[in-house]
């Protein structure tokens, strides 16, 4: 049990979402830096709280990390833009389970788009026949707005529009919450890094205000490709091509025995898809990470290790650190809520199970999908347009000191590639000479005077400018 008196005392934010939970039903908003226990709060506060909760997220990974399950599958939404007349469709259980719950956790909520928020305010109240904010139900809303953003098509960002006024499909900006204030708990202390200097790094590029010193910082930690120790690292990529690549290149060039390690499936386990491999191939000397803790503590979810032995019934990694360990099959669980009549309580019921190796090939990753690991050494893929943007700046004096500032960022070994370099410029020569200097993109070099601030981190809309004004 949590002794509220100490935490009162020693996190006064945790302590003033526990009285919210626990003692009312009005609906707020959790927020918080990275690794400042938001998830282990949650799982907590349901453990000690006799509530009925049902637990929710935008996708299947999120799901699975808070032991709920995703929106859409709970209330049986279309995938696509929810008009202002659409509702969820519920079977009997989870309409006897809606009836008798008593708060809502929707988790990753800075993925949520806003017409998502109100389809749910309408099934609620459609299905507990209650016309008040989300059928009456507490709803606590949790995660970190400068976090992933909701996706939407353009073509759905158009609809949203019509139906919102913005493109801007944050969950804040559903009918059903701007109608009332939300509250918000914003938790301060960070539990997950101890390093004041690493803290105050990552809450200037949370918050885009990054400055110069921090951007020496970082390159202080800088290692010359080809230069660095044996000791593992692991990719990120902008995306899964990127990361599809480096893996393949990286395993067609072991000459080891291939095995392919098949997962047994029980039931429904459609969203574990995009956390475990069904079909898991590896080689001896492949890079491999974990993707479950281990009850023994040996590892955790995002280690890395290097395959040592492989044979139909069992595989030998050999982690960082040098030491040889004996991987088991894990199993998964997909859980769905369901009410109990004579117990009058929300129930877990496993609906699918899946067993395999809790392993996947690591040479790469995407950024995306490194969300929630620990890695102590990563090399970063910025991506094709990352030595444009750096040699558009070096080679063009008119910009401002705004603009110098993001070539820190970008680095690369500069006799490797001097030859490629020397075409490159030419190329960007080239293409500045076709940029009009009435064009939109000159107009937004002109706006944007805070580079350094608000758009510092965003880079990719500077790179997806310039390719637009060129006809790219």
């Amino acid at each position: 049990m949590v002794d509220m008196e100490t935490l009162k005392r020693t996190n006064p934010e945790q302590y003033n979402a526990c009285q919210m939970i626990a003692n009312t039903r009005h609906s707020f908003f959790l927020t918080g830096k990275a690794g400042t226990g938001k998830t282990t709060f949650l799982k907590k506060i349901q453990e000690e709280v006799a509530k009925n909760f049902l637990v929710l997220a935008p996708t299947g990974l999120a799901a699975i990390n808070v032991g709920g399950q995703t929106i859409h599958s709970f209330f049986g939404f279309k995938f696509g833009v929810l008009g202002p007349g659409e509702t969820g469709t519920l079977n009997p259980n989870k309409i006897a389970l809606v009836r008798h719950i008593d708060t809502i956790i929707i988790d990753e909520v800075s993925m949520v788009r806003c017409d998502l928020i109100d389809a749910v305010d309408r099934t609620l109240r459609l299905y507990r026949k209650n016309s008040a904010p989300f059928g009456g139900v507490q709803m606590v809303f949790v995660g970190d707005m400068f976090q992933l953003e909701p996706v939407a098509l353009p073509q759905d960002r158009e609809i949203l529009y019509e139906i919102y006024g913005t493109d801007r499909c944050y969950f804040y900006k559903a009918n059903v919450i701007r109608r009332y204030d939300l509250p918000k708990i914003e938790f301060l202390k960070i539990y997950r890094q101890s390093d004041p200097i690493f803290i105050e790094i990552l809450d200037h590029f949370r918050t885009g205000n990054v400055t110069m010193r921090d951007v020496m910082r970082l390159n202080s930690r800088y290692v010359v490709p080809g230069m660095e120790s044996d000791r593992l690292k692991i990719t990120l990529a902008t995306n899964n091509k990127v990361a599809k690549r480096i893996k393949d290149d990286r395993m067609a060039g072991l000459d080891s025995e291939a095995f392919v390690y098949t997962a047994i499936h029980e039931g429904d386990t459609r969203t574990l898809k995009d956390s475990v491999e069904s079909e898991l191939l590896l080689k001896e000397g492949a890079q491999v990470m974990f993707t479950r803790n281990d009850s023994l503590s040996r590892w955790v979810n995002g280690t890395l290790g290097t395959v040592k032995k492989l044979t139909q019934d069992g595989i030998v990694v050999k982690l960082d650190n040098d030491v040889e360990v004996d991987v088991d099959k894990a199993v998964w669980e997909v859980v769905e809520q369901e009410y109990n009549k004579e117990k009058k309580t929300c129930e877990r019921r496993v609906v699918g199970r899946l067993q395999q190796y809790p392993l996947r090939l690591a040479w790469a990753i995407t950024i995306h999908k490194s969300q929630g690991l620990t890695f102590d050494r990563v090399a970063i893929d910025l991506g094709p347009g990352a030595g444009i943007i750096r040699e558009l700046i070096s080679e063009n004096p008119n910009y401002d000191r705004y603009y110098q500032e993001l070539r820190w960022m970008l680095w690369d070994d500069e006799e490797a590639c001097s030859e490629a370099k020397d075409s490159e410029n030419k190329l960007v020569k080239a293409m500045f000479d076709r940029v009009a200097p009435d064009s939109k993109f000159m107009q937004m070099l002109s706006r944007e005077r805070e580079f350094g601030t608000a758009e510092y981190v965003s880079f990719r809309k500077f790179v997806n400018g310039l390719k637009l004004a060129l006809g790219y």
